[in-house]
């Protein structure tokens, strides 16, 4: 805002200069006849000084209760203005509950061709889906067919996703009212993505159909970025509990009881949770290409770490496909690794430690020239030593986004998270045994539904979801840095 005002010709003369200049501060204005403050969105700069206009960027991301403590600033000035600017968050948040309580105006058009008024809806973005030869989109051959198209089915006008077509698309742009109930004097106004005719509409495409890929890979962030980001929208993150679908691919777990290879099966992943008396255990094999399928081959528990040696070796999994919970008595754990798979590291089985980090691990990407970041749901090899000297590395990982993961699979059905005929009622039960729940506004967790219910087999399968992340079976990372 500083640089606007000193470029505007209107304020730059009314600027401190001279012997007034230490008025000019960093965060702060003292015009002639009002004062300019700027702070961060914290209590302290929300309690202050009564102010009669107010502005505020981003409070999708605010802590509960500071758009309520910037609102009183005002001290109930008749002539007082508040103006709040962001994308859309998460339902049932202060943001949303703001928003909500305006007098709601959506973005939209009047037709060039019928005259009919219409908001700017995602539905209206028509597009044909095409691959190439290796089951990838065929972005050139999709960009060509996209375009905005008029909602009234006797006119379907085609506005093509050109500079000219989307002028013309937003050339009589006006808003339209909601008419819902309202706090009087509130006005909230929804501006999606499709409004603005700098935006192609074949970028938004692009990411919605990436978006699309990532959610079957039980990857829900790069969705929940667009319905808030490019759509105006409000994300409902749902409290849920995973409902297992054993009818879309009915087999027998016992048809591969001495470790045969199921017909579309790329890898195999052998996951054990480390218990005090014995350890859970979950074998299942994952089909790469297309929609990605998997099968639970075994699931149960085992008492001893021969007993882990033997199913490992029954069902021909190698060192790195199997992978181990490091949380409970880590010494113990590393040293069977050594007696089993011997010094070299490289030949170790992988040793995983769920995290409470809800934005995952940054990589770097790219090149020197354009670096980049991705975010992703473990971490780089971390090292460590036991107390008999014996080094090991461990991969961390986080617990809400690989269980969102987890359950967004769960929920694709169509044998992507195959569940047997004869899967063990522990397994059943197990799987259903935590749901994810609100802790304070737009902060999830997952939880036992009951303290005394056993997770360990959903344990295993989270940690299933994090080996296929970092084998490449499944592709759950973001872009941008998660909320």
């Amino acid at each position: 805002m500083k640089k606007a005002f000193e470029k505007c010709a209107a304020t730059a003369r009314l600027i401190p200069k001279g012997a007034d200049r230490h008025k000019d501060r960093k965060d702060t204005i003292i015009f002639p006849a009002m004062q300019y403050l700027t702070g961060g969105a914290n209590l302290t700069n929300t309690q202050e000084v009564s102010m009669r206009y107010t502005l505020g960027d981003e409070p999708w991301i605010w802590k509960h209760g500071i758009i309520g403590e910037l609102l009183k600033r005002h001290h109930d000035r008749w002539n007082r203005k508040n103006l709040l600017v962001a994308q859309g968050g998460y339902e049932e948040t202060e943001w949303h509950t703001h928003t909500k309580n305006g007098l709601g105006f959506d973005r939209g058009f009047v037709c060039q061709e019928c005259g009919t008024e219409q908001i700017f809806k995602w539905s209206g973005v028509k597009y044909e889906k095409h691959k190439d030869g290796n089951d990838q989109w065929d972005w050139p051959k999709i960009y060509k067919t996209v375009h905005y198209e008029c909602e009234n089915p006797d006119c379907a006008e085609h506005y093509p996703d050109t500079a000219q077509g989307r002028h013309r698309l937003t050339e009589k742009s006006l808003y339209i009212c909601r008419h819902n109930s309202h706090i009087p004097g509130r006005i909230t106004r929804y501006i999606p993505a499709m409004a603005n005719p700098r935006i192609q509409l074949s970028t938004l495409v692009q990411e919605w159909l990436l978006a699309e890929d990532a959610w079957k890979n039980g990857d829900k962030e790069p969705r929940k970025q667009f319905i808030m980001k490019r759509l105006a929208q409000f994300w409902v993150e749902k409290p849920e509990v995973p409902t297992l679908d054993t009818g879309s691919d009915p087999y027998l777990k016992a048809t591969y009881n001495n470790g045969e290879k199921w017909e579309l099966e790329h890898a195999r992943f052998m996951k054990i949770d480390v218990q005090k008396e014995g350890f859970w255990v979950v074998i299942r094999a994952w089909s790469i290409g297309g929609e990605p399928k998997s099968r639970l081959l075994w699931e149960g528990k085992v008492d001893t770490y021969q007993t882990l040696f033997d199913l490992q070796a029954r069902y021909g999994l190698e060192n790195r496909d199997v992978f181990i919970d490091g949380r409970y008595n880590p010494d113990e754990v590393v040293r069977q690794i050594y007696l089993h798979c011997g010094p070299d590291m490289n030949k170790h089985w992988n040793i995983l430690i769920g995290q409470d980090n809800a934005k995952g691990y940054s990589f770097e990407v790219g090149t020197p020239k354009r670096p980049r970041k991705v975010w992703k749901i473990y971490s780089k090899y971390q090292f460590g030593t036991t107390s008999r000297g014996q080094r090991y590395r461990t991969i961390s990982f986080s617990n809400l986004r690989a269980k969102d993961a987890l359950a967004g699979i769960i929920e694709i059905g169509g044998g992507m998270f195959g569940v047997p005929l004869d899967a063990s009622q522990n397994y059943i039960i197990q799987m259903k045994s935590e749901s994810k729940r609100e802790l304070k506004p737009g902060v999830w967790k997952w939880e036992k539904i009951k303290s005394h219910y056993h997770n360990h087999l959903w344990d295993t399968e989270v940690m299933g979801i994090v080996a296929c992340a970092i084998r490449g079976v499944l592709k759950i990372e973001s872009h941008e840095e998660p909320k």
